[in-house]
Order: C-alpha cells, then sequence, then structure tokens
C-alpha cells in the first residue's frame, strides 16, 4: 500500500469546499486529515473537521483557496519531517 495524504479543494460562487484524506500509516505517524482542515479552514473564512482519515471544512473565500491548500502543503510537510 502507498503512503497519501491529499488535500483540494473547490469553489462554487461563493462557497468553498476543502476535503483532506490521509492513509493510515501516515495517521499512525501522526498526521490526521481533521487536524489538517481545522488549521486551514480559517484560511478560507470557515470552518471544518472529520476524523483522523477524512475531514472537510467549509468557507466563504474562494479567492483564498490556494493560501489553503499551501498550508496544507507546509502542514503535511513539517509533521512528516518531525
Amino acid at each position: 500500500a502507498k503512503s497519501a495524504a491529499i488535500v483540494f479543494g473547490f469553489s462554487d460562487e461563493d462557497k468553498v469546499t476543502l476535503l483532506a484524506a490521509v492513509t493510515d500509516d501516515l495517521v499512525r505517524k501522526g498526521l490526521k486529515a481533521g487536524d489538517i482542515v481545522k488549521k486551514i479552514a480559517p484560511v478560507i473564512d470557515g470552518g471544518g473537521g472529520g476524523k483522523a482519515q477524512m475531514a472537510q471544512a467549509g468557507g466563504k473565500n474562494p479567492e483564498r483557496i490556494d493560501d489553503a491548500l499551501a498550508k496544507a502543503a507546509e502542514i503535511i510537510k513539517e509533521k512528516l519531517a518531525g
């Protein structure tokens, strides 16, 4: 099985949805999808949460999707490097 941490976002007019998924082996290393979305949701003026393997967030600022995804990448890199 391959390791993966995936975060993506999309917008529909003025609403934003972010989704995160993390494989079980990375969850065991401390990387949790719920933690990722809780940290990046404020970037899109929203909130969210979920389980260790899968989580989602909603927000109201579609212009900041790229910023939220960049922050997610930083969080993932830091956690896996640590």
